[in-house]
């Protein structure tokens, strides 16, 4: 795999209270194509102790090689009995006969707010909530169950004895919601400073969609 990337990013103190931000990345990759993501931030302080931030921020992750290539067929037991499972890569001719389509990059569109406190110099805290959207994950589909027309589609591609199939692809949408907080207690010494850091992160990840089955 090649990749080639152009990333870009301004930021400015637009006055003594508000900055902004903004960002932009190109990459283009040799095996499944190019993505576009971008990022808009902004912090207003009303006081030196008090300020609020957010940003909107889309991204994208490219299929992994694995996911791509990945071929491997596995006994597994039941009953005493062996059944083999077969995993196949996305463009294999295996896989294109039971439905498998090219991968697609895993797309993104995140929003997060938040405040920043700082009530004495020895106390900071910050706490922001989230929220992310992935379209397009990429998961292992069902094992297909062997039935005798795919036995005879599987053997005629050279592939003998396999009681199930899967494959990679973009099968589900989910999104996920969240709080962070973070405070960190400041203690001087006489000859320096002892920091007490402690977190605390809140996720809820759900399901939105789930792509149909392909074509019988």
């Amino acid at each position: 795999r090649d990749s080639h990337a152009v990333y870009a990013g301004l930021e400015a103190d637009l006055s003594e209270k508000f900055s902004a931000g903004i960002a932009g990345r190109y990459e283009d990759f040799s095996d499944f194509g190019a993505e576009t993501s971008g990022k808009v931030s902004a912090r207003y302080a009303f006081t030196e102790a008090f300020a609020v931030r957010a940003t909107v921020a889309s991204g994208f992750r490219a299929p992994a090689l694995a996911q791509q290539h990945y071929q491997a067929v596995t006994t597994n037991f039941t009953s005493g009995v062996a059944y083999e499972s077969g995993t196949f890569p996305v463009d294999s001719p295996a896989a294109l006969a039971l439905g498998a389509e090219p991968l697609r990059a895993e797309t993104s569109l995140s929003y997060s707010a938040g405040l920043v406190l700082q009530p004495s110099e020895q106390i900071y805290l910050t706490i922001d909530a989230y929220r992310i959207d992935i379209d397009d994950r990429i998961v292992l589909s069902g094992n297909l169950a062997a039935n005798a027309a795919m036995t005879d589609l599987l053997a005629s591609l050279g592939i003998t004895n396999v009681t199930s199939a899967r494959y990679f692809t973009n099968a589900i949408d989910t999104q996920t919601r969240g709080i962070d907080v973070v405070g960190t207690w400041r203690v001087p010494l006489a000859a320096s400073t002892l920091d007490f850091t402690g977190g605390y992160d809140h996720t809820k990840t759900e399901i939105t969609r789930i792509a149909p089955n392909p074509a019988e």
